[in-house]
């Protein structure tokens, strides 16, 4: 799930809340999760840029999924980066305080997509790659977080944000990122944030593994 399996990262991080006092329901979910395993034993990540690319370049998807935690009411926040169709970096976590509305979630998640994005452009930088880089791309389907980060006006409804979530605002003016909005069905960080039905899953995981060779 960390390596080389970003398509069970969201039902792993899940499971491993539960490791100390599992219950009937995880060993059911776990169960499904080693099936899923055992049918698609021969995916994993490819990295093979000759293939014609959707999309060109660096770019990133950033979602969360408000509230969902039944027990704190935390929302889980993720992103992934892909360089052309490649999977580079994913994350998926449980958010550390209470997030007040799905705009609070969404630019938090935007948030940890910017840290990502910097320390990416620092790693290709090191690589001499860094010359049509940047602004990365990140695509939200908000357009309440887009409008947060180019209209940075207070409102009572964001005022209460935490500083630091604001960071993704200074690397946008700098050019480091492109905040865009797409449609969430369009959204592969969608997958990463909430289980979802059989066909929205078929149609992600594509987007995050392919059959490799044996």
């Amino acid at each position: 799930a960390c390596w080389t399996r970003p398509d069970i990262a969201f039902v792993v991080n899940k499971l491993c809340k539960f490791m100390s006092n599992p219950g009937d329901a995880h060993f059911a979910v776990l169960k499904h999760l080693l099936r899923y395993l055992k049918g698609t034993k021969h995916k994993g990540l490819c990295f093979d840029f000759s293939a014609p690319s959707s999309v060109q370049g660096l770019h990133g998807f950033s979602d969360s999924s408000h509230a969902d935690c039944p027990d704190t009411k935390h929302s889980t926040i993720a992103y992934i980066f892909r360089l052309d169709d490649a999977v580079l970096s994913w994350f998926s976590k449980l958010h550390t305080f209470v997030t007040t509305c799905t705009n609070h979630s969404e630019y938090a998640a935007l948030f940890s997509a910017a840290k990502e994005a910097q320390w990416l452009k620092y790693l290709f930088q090191d690589f001499k790659l860094d010359g049509t880089l940047t602004p990365i791309p990140i695509y939200v389907d908000s357009s309440g977080v887009v409008s947060m980060v180019f209209n940075p006006v207070d409102h009572q409804s964001n005022k209460h944000i935490q500083i630091e979530h604001h960071y993704s605002r200074e690397l946008t003016e700098i050019r480091t990122i492109a905040p865009q909005r797409l449609p969430s069905a369009e959204n592969v960080a969608d997958a990463f944030t909430k289980p979802l039905a059989a066909p929205a899953f078929s149609a992600v995981v594509p987007k995050l593994v392919n059959t490799l060779s044996v």
